[in-house]
């Protein structure tokens, strides 16, 4: 019997939403390298605290880790599962507030080796997939050999 099956591509995992055993920030301390299966992901919680419809302060809490779907990443949190799609890039899943804090979660999928490190980077990944480049590639080919 023949046993296949995909991994996707290393991916850091930390928690520092609810509990971590090691830091996870967002930028430098992010998290241990881990190989994935299917997609890498990331939850950001971002915590705003408004005066006079102003942002004051602001503190970011993070997730990272091997996920499918994203369901994993937003488990045990504040985040709403129901608004997560499963598609790579970024989506917003779930806010709420209370007395002057409002609280955002944005989720990202990335399939590609150390994808996982911040919003900012993610937000575009679904566009560069393996089958665009080939597509790109093969088209810069047709056009050299026309001329």
């Amino acid at each position: 019997t023949i046993v296949l099956f995909k991994l996707c591509c290393q991916c850091y995992a930390c928690d520092g939403i609810k509990q971590s055993d090691g830091p996870c920030a967002g930028d430098g301390q992010i998290g241990e390298k881990v190989t994935c299966e299917d997609k890498c992901g990331l939850l950001l919680e971002e915590r705003l605290t408004e005066k006079k419809g102003s942002v004051v302060s602001s503190e970011s809490r993070w997730r990272r880790g091997c996920a499918t779907d994203g369901k994993e990443l937003v488990a045990n949190s504040d985040a709403k599962p129901d608004k997560v799609t499963g598609e790579l890039g970024c989506t917003n899943v779930g806010q709420y507030s209370y007395d002057n804090i409002v609280v955002r979660h944005t989720l990202c999928l990335c399939n590609s080796t150390l994808c996982n490190t911040h919003k900012n980077a993610m937000s575009g990944v679904a566009i560069a997939g393996p089958g665009i480049l080939l597509i790109g590639l093969a088209s810069v080919l047709l056009l050299v050999q026309a001329f």
